[in-house]
């Protein structure tokens, strides 16, 4: 019996280390959420049951920031991923960065506000883990309280 694209994609998913991970059902609500929450300090704004919105309330989106800043010592923290599977077979993985800031010649000056990196991954129905298509939207430089997931089925603000 052929693997289901959700298999696939769990297979994918699960051999990156993630220190987040949320399992989202086709209705997005949220099915289960990894220890790696409460390793961060994270763990009151991801609640299995709970239907993912897609936006942290503001002073939850501030302490998430302010924790993360602590944790990463302004270093890109790329074992901070979040992936969203669901029923479709699609996964979204985001990632916490910061972005420097450029002044005269070129030179870092500074760095801006935390943002998520959003890579997309959809599966194709009959494909192979290795066949899975990957698209890469731009950085989302985002203010403190919303979040932005896109693909072709899904839109938040």
């Amino acid at each position: 019996m052929p693997k289901s694209p959700t298999t696939k994609v769990r297979q994918l998913t699960e051999s990156r280390p993630p220190d987040i991970m949320l399992r989202l059902g086709p209705d997005f609500t949220i099915e289960w959420v990894s220890d790696g929450c409460e390793r961060l300090g994270l763990c009151g704004l991801f609640r299995v049951g709970e239907t993912f919105s897609g936006a942290m309330h503001k002073e939850d989106a501030k302490r998430a920031t302010e924790r993360f800043a602590n944790l990463f010592k302004g270093q890109v923290p790329s074992p901070a991923d979040i992936c969203f599977d669901n029923d479709h077979g699609d996964a979204l993985w985001m990632r916490w960065v910061e972005t420097p800031i450029f002044g005269d010649q070129g030179k870092i000056t500074g760095v801006q506000a935390l943002g998520w990196d959003i890579t997309a991954i959809r599966s194709q129905r009959d494909a192979d883990a290795e066949a899975l298509g990957r698209y890469t939207r731009m950085m989302q430089h985002l203010p403190v309280g919303a979040i932005l997931i896109e693909n072709e089925r899904l839109r938040v603000n």
